[in-house]
């Protein structure tokens, strides 16, 4: 009998990420070198040129039972993080742990598909990698690209901007439905194709001046990226919560279902966030909640607004005002 891949996962996607008070704990006393920056990507100054390497790595289990899907996704994913900084990505290297015996290659092919098409897709060069048996299947990618000016940061708001998230949320939890065949065929193919949609657009808001601030919501939820973006320069945020797109599927649920479907890490989100202030509750689950190829969160100067919104426009892409910037 075919195993589903799902079942040999500790944690679907971004939602097998250390819980941020681990992390805490297991960078307390290291230095600065070993914790890296709090941006979502690393560069490195080539010498006698205005050029930086920029790169980033990332890698995931099992959220989808569709392998091929699995590659797609976890590629996307990791390719998000220079997304987020405005940077293309040229080349990757991939990482793939695979229990080899207990489930055949034939799924570890299907996988690797399904990064090849992703990445001649978002014209990436696929420059090798490597592969170990392991007892649970991770796939990801280190990716790097190059920029000759200065990235967009993750932190650098300003009083006044707007926050916009470039897609909806709620893919843990419609993930873990689709686990236990919770959702109709619209629900799956709407799961599908969120979770499974570029955020290139990364690239060309990082050409607006008045796009001051990028990232990605990951495995942290929304609530933590929102922290990490305002909190260093001192600044808050304020989100209208019913301005934040979902899942339809998400959107029916009972406050019950959110509580049942709601992933292990996502509870630990919620209880590493409880000293801000709280929203209402099913916000709370939802501002929770990990994000694998989660949307890119971003700030836009009042003067940029419109010029975003065209992009996006142009893209046929949705675009979700939630906030702004105090």
């Amino acid at each position: 009998m075919k195993i589903d891949i799902r079942e040999l996962s500790t944690g679907g996607g971004c939602g097998c990420k250390f819980p941020l008070s681990s992390l805490e704990l297991m960078f307390k006393g290291l230095s600065s070198d070993v914790m890296g920056s709090r941006e979502d990507v690393g560069t490195m100054d080539i010498s006698s040129t205005n050029t930086k390497i920029v790169s980033s790595i990332d890698f995931i289990q099992p959220i989808l039972g569709d392998e091929e899907l699995y590659g797609r996704v976890a590629a996307l994913h990791a390719m998000n993080d220079l997304f987020a900084s405005g940077v293309k990505p040229k080349g990757a290297l991939i990482v793939l742990c695979w229990p080899r015996e207990l489930i055949g290659l034939n799924g570890a092919k299907r996988v690797m598909r399904g990064i090849e098409k992703t990445c001649a897709e978002e014209g990436v060069t696929i420059l090798g990698g490597h592969s170990i048996d392991a007892q649970n299947p991770i796939v990801g990618l280190a990716v790097f690209g190059e920029s000759r000016k200065t990235i967009i940061e993750c932190n650098s708001v300003k009083v006044g901007d707007k926050l916009f998230l470039s897609k909806r949320l709620g893919v843990g939890i419609g993930c873990n439905a689709e686990l236990k065949n919770l959702l109709d065929c619209t629900e799956v193919e709407e799961l599908r194709s969120v979770i499974s949609t570029s955020n290139r657009i990364g690239v060309e808001l990082g050409k607006i001046d008045g796009v001051t601030a990028m990232t990605d919501v990951t495995g942290y939820g929304l609530r933590a990226e929102l922290d990490k973006m305002t909190s260093s320069a001192g600044l808050r945020w304020r989100i209208r919560w019913e301005s934040i797109g979902s899942l339809n599927s998400v959107c029916r649920m009972t406050l019950e279902e959110l509580l049942d479907l709601e992933t292990k890490l996502g509870k630990q989100n919620r209880k590493d966030t409880l000293q801000r202030e709280t929203p209402p509750r099913y916000s709370s689950i939802l501002a929770g909640d990990p994000q694998t190829n989660g949307p890119l969160l971003f700030s836009v100067d009042k003067n940029s607004i419109d010029e975003v919104s065209e992009l996006f426009a142009n893209e046929g892409t949705d675009l979700w005002a939630i906030g702004e910037v105090e």
